[in-house]
């Protein structure tokens, strides 16, 4: 009956949603076989773009998603956050990503980045697996270049990409 009963009919924040910054580090690990690097946030998953796309491929070392992350509050963004790409034309992530199940919602990459997807450029050695991504990919100038690839999980790689799922849009134009 007064505004505080209602309060948490409208708990369903969006407090769990990415803010647009990196993270200082990851939530854990040693970045081996059993003790892989943990990403829990989105935060933490732009910190591995940014580590990545600067230069450190991470060859060899693993990582594991230990939560569903919402990198925006749509599954169709328009004017949310943008995506990085994890990897690009000069920078490949080269590690093992484990998305142990989980989900990665609401990704939005714009037509400005050189290789569109969740991951952009993966070398020989990259594997990512059992992970499942939602959102919108926009590849207007991208698609017309015939050495960029365009996807939903990686845009190119030469490793593997197993047991992975995108569900969402890959737009031809923005």
């Amino acid at each position: 009956n007064s505004e505080d009963d209602i309060a948490p009919l409208n708990d369903d924040t969006d407090s769990d949603v990415w803010d647009g910054k990196p993270a200082e580090k990851f939530a854990g690990g040693a970045g081996t076989v059993d003790d892989p690097y943990k990403i829990s946030t989105g935060a933490e998953l732009a910190y591995l773009a940014g580590k990545v796309n600067g230069g450190e491929s991470y060859s060899g070392e693993y990582f594991k998603l230990t939560s569903d992350i919402r990198l925006n509050a749509d599954d169709v963004p328009t004017g949310g956050n943008e995506w990085t790409p994890i990897g690009n034309s000069d920078n490949s992530f080269n590690g093992i990503f484990d998305g142990a199940g989980h989900t990665i919602s609401g990704l939005y990459v714009p037509d400005t980045t050189g290789c569109p997807g969740l991951f952009g450029m993966g070398d020989d050695d990259t594997v990512i697996r059992d992970l499942i991504v939602v959102g919108t990919i926009c590849a207007g100038e991208s698609a017309k270049d015939a050495y960029v690839g365009v996807g939903g999980i990686c845009a190119a790689s030469y490793g593997k990409v197993q047991n992975c799922g995108f569900y969402g849009t890959i737009k031809a134009d923005d």
